[in-house]
Formats: C-alpha cells, structure tokens, sequence
C-alpha cells in the first residue's frame, strides 16, 4: 500500500502550534541600512508602540497579523523569507 508523504506530513505539522517571527538581525539590518536610528523610531515608522515592538522582538508575546503586515509594508523591498521564520512548537 502506497503512503502519502505529503499528506502525512501536513496533518503532523496541523497537530501543532505554528506562528510567525520577525528576524531580529535581519530588521536590525534593515533599521540601520535605512537611517532608522533607534527601535523608538523604527516603531514609529513601522506603526505600532515600541512597548509593543519590544515585547514582540524579544518573543515575549507572538506578533500579530497587523503588526506582521506593518512590518512587510515598511520594508516592502525585503522578502518575507528575509524578514520572518516559521516557528513550530
């Protein structure tokens, strides 16, 4: 009897928790390479509190799907491979 691989694999990976992460080395990067002197400011430009930019680039919470997509429109040159990994827990 043939086994799905690929079926196999996509109910596993169902059975658990994924979220995305910002790449903290990689949007410091981007911070610097775009004259954004401080997190205070990437904040800003980014569009969200720095409380909140703090909590989420340390992984202290799980960013959200609006604070996902503020990221992406303020560096909208940077893939998203570039800017976000894919946590499974």
């Amino acid at each position: 009897e043939r086994v799905n691989i690929d079926a196999m694999q996509a109910h596993r990976t169902s059975s658990r928790s994924a979220h995305l992460t910002v790449n903290r080395d990689r949007l410091n990067s981007l911070r610097k390479a775009h004259g954004i002197e401080s997190d205070a400011e990437l904040a800003r430009v980014i569009g969200v509190d720095p409380a909140t930019l703090y909590r989420v680039r340390e992984g202290k919470v799980i960013a959200s799907n609006e604070f996902l997509t503020k990221v992406a429109l303020a560096f909208p040159n940077a893939s998203f491979d570039h800017l976000f990994s894919v946590v499974v827990a």
